[in-house]
């Protein structure tokens, strides 16, 4: 029998309280694996800004330039890599690309700004644009969802981005993309479980605080369809299957990772840009829709430096978990920018475990038995590597 609306949320409560009271007692103190040889350097050499990676099938790479908008394909057996797909304002191009979902077919899934996607076969073949509900076209895909992964039976899973800033509970959306294109929510998160309370980004007329990383919870769906909350509260891990209610199945280990004097002055130039854009932006808005700049007060136009230095990073780092096609979930910690870090697995059994990253280095995408890692040189250009996974 189906739940109603208020019995759902009364079971997600409790099993949000059973969370909390269980987190302490489950985390088990892990010994971080590093990762074994490089399996191969596949061609990254006409890549200006890796955006998305997907491992398609054993050997096969699909890669998105974020900057030029130009997908590759490639194969950890061969150093070439061959163009699928560039930017343009054709059906089969690529108009304004965010990133790269796994296709079960072998294939990869274009992720579009204004939610369309883009489909290719495993040879790197056109195969359709999925546009959204409101446009006309042979597939249809819910509008201004953020795409975050895919399913074995050809199902795409996606949320608001407007719902994460704002709502109190986030819907979690599966849509298919076949003849009978249908988008229904699957789950919902509760953002209490998620993330702390937020502090004030304005206060006392000081304008923006920047230099204090935010502590935010992820959402995250597994291969086999798991939906699965990490959070930051109480740093464990909720998942559900077939149902909309949330039970626990793991805790993480906290990790403290200090931020030194070197850490915070990067915080603080990184933080400033991402807050300097961001105000910029709203007031373009603003003053399109018929606001004066005098209009708008002050504090709500300057930035300053927070006042005093955190003394840790956040528990987990701000990025959506990475799926393997058996059913792992990949969970980065907190890290400092130049440092090595750790990344948590929760594999299909929701057993858990942890490896650690090396420095200058981000892990991209997930196979099988095998990982692609994006790693820095000195001069900031990033190379793809593979690493076998035991």
């Amino acid at each position: 029998m189906a739940l109603s609306i208020r019995t759902a949320r009364l079971l997600f409560c409790l099993s949000f309280t059973f969370a909390i009271g269980c987190a302490e007692t489950r985390a088990v103190v892990q010994t971080c694996a590093d990762f074994g040889s490089t399996l191969g350097t596949f061609s990254s050499t006409q890549v200006d800004s890796i955006a998305g990676v997907v491992i398609a099938g054993d050997s096969l790479v699909f890669v998105l330039d974020g900057q030029s908008g130009k997908v590759w394909r490639s194969s950890l057996n061969s150093p070439d890599a061959r163009l699928v797909a560039s930017r343009g304002e054709g059906p089969a191009e690529v108009h304004l690309a965010r990133g790269l979902l796994a296709w079960p077919d072998g294939g990869v899934l274009v992720v579009e700004w204004d939610g369309s996607l883009l489909q290719f076969d495993t040879h790197g073949r056109f195969v359709d644009r999925h546009r959204s509900a409101a446009d006309r076209g042979s597939g249809h895909v819910e509008r201004q969802l953020n795409w975050i992964a895919s399913d074995r039976q050809g199902g795409i899973y996606g949320f608001s981005p407007f719902e994460r800033a704002t709502a109190d509970s986030i819907k979690i959306v599966r849509c298919t993309l076949n003849a009978d294109a249908s988008c229904n929510a699957v789950a919902v998160a509760s953002r209490r479980f998620l993330d702390p309370p937020r502090k004030a980004r304005i206060s006392n007329g000081k304008g923006f605080s920047v230099g204090t990383p935010s502590s935010v919870g992820q959402i995250a769906v597994a291969s086999d369809g798991r939906r699965l909350l990490v959070s930051s509260v109480s740093l464990s891990v909720l998942s559900t299957a077939e149902d909309i209610v949330f039970a626990p199945v793991a805790s993480l280990e906290r990790v403290a990772v200090p931020v030194t004097e070197q850490d915070w002055e990067d915080l603080v130039a990184a933080d400033s840009m991402r807050t300097a854009k961001g105000v910029q932006e709203g007031l373009a808005v603003a003053i399109a829709s018929g606001a004066k700049l005098t209009d708008i007060p002050q504090r709500l136009r300057q930035i300053s430096r927070a006042s005093e230095r955190p003394t840790e990073f956040p528990q987990l780092q701000n990025s959506v978990p990475l799926q393997s096609p058996v059913g792992s979930v990949w969970i980065e910690r907190g890290h400092a920018p130049r440092a090595s870090y750790r990344i948590d697995i929760l594999d299909s059994l929701n057993r858990y475990s942890c490896r650690r990253v090396p420095a200058r280095a981000r892990i991209v995408a997930v196979g099988k038995d095998v990982i692609v890692m994006a790693i820095r040189d000195a001069v900031d250009v990033e190379t793809l590597r593979a690493f076998g996974v035991p």
